[in-house]
């Protein structure tokens, strides 16, 4: 067995720690950001579901008013909606306010976006179906296509709601699932 000279036990004890010390320069910085990540996610998520709650209750009256709309329709009764389509393609004020802070609900903002593109969609329409309702459109056909083109728009609106609420409500369930655990 060989016996290390003190020059060469100093210098593996220097090539030991150098190993050792780069292993903690790499490791130390890799925490810090493996943490904040961590934190931004959940500040995220906190940033979510407080525009959930402030957006909730809107989208769920809103699709509630859609739904009225669809039965209403569905039931033949187009001079019922006439008068709620004013209602249905307005954007709700909480939902319009926030609008540009929609993506803090990841994936639940689609719905909610979709359903604004939706508005539009209707609004649109509104015109012809109204002439349509009133017989003021003479063409039966164009007529006819242009109550089924709203009911179509009406319940596309009203079924992506129904998934906006399910996904904003999605925001709340993850936190009692995790919390479960």
């Amino acid at each position: 067995m060989t016996t290390l000279t003190p020059e060469a036990q100093a210098a593996w004890a220097q090539a030991i720690l150098t190993i050792v010390a780069i292993g903690v320069a790499i490791w130390v910085p890799a925490r810090q950001r493996n943490h904040e990540s961590s934190v931004k996610i959940a500040d995220d998520r906190l940033k979510a579901r407080d525009l959930a709650n402030v957006v909730l209750d809107d989208v769920e009256k809103w699709g509630v008013l859609a739904g009225q709309a669809a039965f209403f329709v569905r039931a033949g009764q187009t001079g019922t909606i006439s008068g709620m389509i004013d209602h249905l393609v307005r954007v709700p004020d909480e939902i319009w306010s926030n609008r540009r802070y929609l993506h803090l609900l990841g994936a639940a903002a689609a719905p909610v976006q979709q359903a604004i593109y939706l508005t539009r969609q209707l609004a649109s329409h509104d015109d012809s179906f109204q002439n349509a309702v009133s017989g003021n459109e003479p063409d039966e056909a164009l007529a006819r296509c242009s109550i089924d083109r709203m009911c179509s728009d009406i319940t596309e609106l009203k079924l992506t709601l129904d998934d906006a609420t399910f996904a904003i409500a999605g925001l709340f369930r993850q936190g009692q699932r995790a919390r479960q655990i």
